[in-house]
């Protein structure tokens, strides 16, 4: 892109947390500058790939405590 264009709107960032503009700003013209991917860290390397890690690992555990409810179950790996 190239030359100078105006915006009503600049967003800085587009991270999870950040509230992309509704219907108000539907006939506005709208920037969002973000150096790294849309999402953020939270949705790209943090809190979200984090929670699936924990999730695989909580299952991983109820596993290994089934045999305290009478639960015949294996761990064969992930």
């Amino acid at each position: 892109m190239t030359g100078t264009q105006e915006f009503d709107l600049i967003v800085v960032g587009a991270g999870s947390g950040n509230s992309i503009p509704g219907d108000a700003y539907a006939n506005k013209k709208v920037a969002i500058v973000e150096r790294w991917s849309f999402g953020g860290t939270c949705l790209n390397r943090g809190c979200i790939p984090s929670k699936m890690y924990v999730l695989a690992a909580h299952a991983a555990q109820a596993v290994r405590e089934a045999s305290h409810f009478d639960v015949d179950a294996t761990y064969n790996g992930v």
